[in-house]
């Protein structure tokens, strides 16, 4: 399961906000509107942060999806740079 913030994003436009405003309102780091943007796990606070600065509720900006993939999720994790360099070189 991954976490989307498309609705967050949609709210924001709404609002004739971009990324950097909200940030700054919010009192966010720069950091976590990057994992915000790839979709990674933030903290509950920074969330709750995000909520209170720009009045929204949790379940208005974040939706759960699932997208369990066997293929993708091994390969993602048993991915290693050394691995792929060899593979590069033939070796």
């Amino acid at each position: 399961m991954r976490i989307r913030y498309n609705m967050l994003w949609k709210l924001i436009i709404d609002k004739d906000m971009n990324k950097k405003a909200s940030k700054k309102v919010s009192g966010i780091s720069s950091a976590s509107v990057v994992k915000l943007g790839k979709g990674e796990y933030i903290k509950i606070d920074i969330r709750i942060r995000i909520c209170n600065a720009l009045e929204f509720d949790i379940p208005d900006v974040m939706q759960v999806v699932k997208d369990f993939s066997p293929e993708v999720s091994v390969r993602t994790i048993f991915r290693c740079d050394r691995c792929d360099n060899k593979r590069k070189r033939g070796s």
